[in-house]
């Protein structure tokens, strides 16, 4: 049967859908980010130059960077070991959903009681930890079940383990309100288990994946069934295509962006690079000069007074950063960066899953799942690099690693 590369495929619906919502706001949509009707802009054709720059640069250097390596092969793992690995990763996941639930107050998220986007901007000092273990631990940990189950003559019993970890998995990020989140923490599962992926499976995940995302926006957005249904598809589109829209309308216009390199004050972490800045994290305004996201939802939304950039964000994608960073042309500078990131970073994956290295095989997956395609959908540079990704990153690797060693696994051969 067809097989069709996971990666290649996140990276097109990432790339492809604000395109879409671009053209859909110049044919005339009302936005849903902002509160404009669309009209013929050029957008579509700019961000047209930005895909085909972002794609030459790509797959230049990815085939330029090609090593061909003979494949190792791990000596099959026992289910004795799998077992292990899986029951100390549910053990984790369970006392993560218990922490979430009891110490960052997600409940009174689900009783109504407060908004999601409240929610997330007032979890204080419990925010770091919450937001480490709903981006890096918990995802890498549902990779590393997925990549020793792949490699055990697996049974009833495994597949079970598995598919309990991946509910596991899938339920820490969806509580919180995000419309896929479910969905974006299996993408390094999904990366490093199926890098190959068949059509039937991708149709079994995805249908799942959009009914979440219905379902969250039933339950958190109090939306019937078929309002939800629309306004998934919305998002997906003119929700991620009219703050590209927006900002080249700016552009033209004459329009002069916030200075944007203090944004990469952030690569030190919020209150570090607050501090360095001597700036105030209540203050919005202040805020703004060093928080992309910040930066970019104020502009679109013309720094409107009763917006709040803590619980409001939009889709500025890299595209946007390079607009508000350089302007035009300067955006296709962006454009080529991000061809070089996703070729550099997709040749290391390759090399760690033929070379058979768990560790960097998922630690690899969650950065291009949790970095380099956020960075492609929402900008702001510093998410390839800063100082509390590198914490996480430390954190959850080690943790993994002890967890291989638990399971006897601390040094897999290879043949």
């Amino acid at each position: 049967m067809h097989e069709l590369s996971s990666l290649t495929i996140m990276l097109a619906v990432v790339v492809v859908l604000p395109w879409i919502g671009i053209y859909m706001m110049e044919e005339g949509a009302p936005g849903l980010n902002i509160l404009q009707i669309g009209s013929p802009n050029g957008a579509t054709l700019a961000y047209g130059w930005y895909v085909l720059v972002g794609t030459l640069v790509y797959l230049l250097l990815y085939r330029h960077w090609q090593c061909p390596s003979e494949p190792h092969r791990v000596v099959p793992i026992t289910r004795r070991a799998m077992h292990r690995v899986a029951s100390v990763v549910i053990a984790v996941e369970l006392g993560a959903l218990v922490f979430l639930f009891v110490g960052a107050g997600v409940s009174a998220v689900l009783a109504g009681e407060i908004g999601k986007g409240e929610f997330r901007s007032t979890l204080g000092a419990l925010g770091p930890l919450a937001y480490s273990l709903r981006d890096f631990l918990i995802p890498m940990l549902c990779a590393l079940v997925g990549w020793v189950w792949r490699r055990c003559p697996a049974g009833a019993t495994e597949h079970a383990l598995f598919g309990v970890t991946i509910l596991l998995t899938s339920s820490y990020p969806a509580v919180w309100g995000y419309k896929t989140a479910a969905l974006q923490a299996l993408v390094p599962t999904v990366i490093a288990v199926w890098p190959k992926i068949r059509v039937s499976y991708l149709l079994m995940i995805a249908l799942p994946a959009f009914c979440s995302a219905v379902g969250s926006a039933m339950l958190f957005d109090h939306l019937p069934l078929a309002e939800a249904w629309n306004f998934v598809l919305w998002r997906a589109t003119v929700g991620s295509g009219d703050t590209l829209w927006r900002l080249w309308d700016l552009h033209i216009e004459g329009y002069v962006f916030a200075p944007y390199l203090p944004t990469w004050l952030q690569a030190l972490g919020g209150n570090l690079g607050a501090l360095v800045a001597d700036l105030s994290r209540t203050n919005q305004d202040e805020l703004m000069q060093t928080d992309f996201s910040a930066l970019a939802t104020a502009t679109v939304k013309d720094y409107a007074l009763g917006v709040n950039t803590l619980t409001s964000n939009v889709t500025s994608t890299v595209f946007g950063e390079g607009l508000i960073a350089l302007g035009s042309p300067g955006y296709l500078v962006f454009a080529a960066l991000a061809g070089v990131v996703v070729a550099l970073t997709r040749t290391v994956l390759n090399h760690a899953t033929a070379t058979a290295r768990p560790l960097l095989t998922i630690g690899m997956a969650n950065y291009i799942g949790f970095s380099v395609l956020s960075w492609l959908n929402s900008g702001g540079l510093i998410a390839l690099c800063n100082i509390p990704h590198l914490v996480s990153f430390t954190f959850a690797l080690t943790c993994c690693a002890l967890i291989l060693g638990h399971a006897g696994l601390g040094r897999l051969r290879v043949r």
